[in-house]
Parts: C-alpha cells; sequence; structure tokens
C-alpha cells in the first residue's frame, strides 16, 4: 500500500531525506546502499540487493540519499522542482514522483 509522506522542492545538492520511521522498519541504516532506479514515471529507492545492477548511493548519518542526475534527467526533474515522496510498505521501498 503506497502512503504519501511529504511533498517539496528538490534541492541544489539532488538529495532527499529518507523518513526515519521508515528507513528503520525498512532495515535501512547509516552507511548502507540502497538502489535507485526508474519504474515507469516514478523514481524508486530501496534497499540493494545482492546482484543489482541499479545506482547505487549510500544513506547518510541524517537519512538523505542523493538521487543520480541521469535519472532526474530522464524524469525531466529540474533544480528546486516539486516532487512528493511515498512509502511503499509492502515492497519497503521509497518512490518520489514530480508533481507537474
Amino acid at each position: 500500500m503506497l502512503h504519501l509522506y511529504k511533498c517539496k522542492d528538490l534541492n541544489k545538492t539532488r538529495s532527499v531525506i529518507l523518513p526515519c520511521k521508515w528507513r528503520e522498519s525498512f532495515g535501512l541504516q547509516t552507511g548502507m546502499f540502497v538502489e535507485i532506479f526508474l519504474e515507469k514515471e516514478t523514481i524508486v529507492i530501496q534497499k540493494a540487493g545482492n546482484n543489482s545492477t541499479h545506482n547505487h548511493r549510500i544513506v547518510s548519518e541524517k537519512g538523505s540519499v542523493q538521487i543520480p542526475k541521469e535519472l532526474l534527467k530522464l524524469m525531466k526533474f529540474d533544480e528546486f522542482e516539486h516532487y512528493c515522496i511515498f512509502i511503499d510498505d509492502n515492497k519497503k521501498r521509497f518512490m518520489l514522483q514530480l508533481i507537474p
């Protein structure tokens, strides 16, 4: 089931803070790798699998993850573009969607 968490503007560093409550629930800790990929019109962030070929990023101390520039380009995200973070409890992942 998808839950809307928050909508905000993308910052200059292209980083997104993953909510602590769900990071813990999904088993994501500081220093762990997440994989980031496109699924239809959505950027998906989830715990990296062993055989993953997707983009990898490390979860920072504050729970932020930098979104790869090439994925933002494919999604036609611009700097300071408005997006929403959704939580997918069933698949234990975060989803970013551009809000036109």
